[in-house]
């Protein structure tokens, strides 16, 4: 299977693992592969940071959790891997 290119970026407040476990719970193929978390003074953000990598039907989505300072909605970003 060719590497994806472009991966689908979701940004929620908090909890990213639970995000994730909400997706997986819907999409029963689906798999978590990567779950990380940042205390703050890793993330230079005085809540810390989550991220989790999710795959459903094959299709690698990312999820950040990363606070309030945009609210969960409809918008999706997307991350586009290079060869450099």
């Amino acid at each position: 299977m060719a590497t994806q290119k472009i991966t689908p970026y979701l940004w929620v407040e908090k909890d990213a693992n639970a995000v994730a476990d909400y997706y997986l719970s819907i999409f029963k193929d689906g798999k978590l592969k990567d779950f990380r978390k940042f205390d703050s003074d890793e993330s230079g953000n005085d809540a810390g940071i989550e991220t989790a990598v999710i795959e459903i039907a094959g299709m690698e989505f990312s999820i950040l959790a990363a606070g309030p300072l945009f609210k969960f909605n409809e918008a999706v970003s997307f991350v586009i891997n290079t060869k450099d």
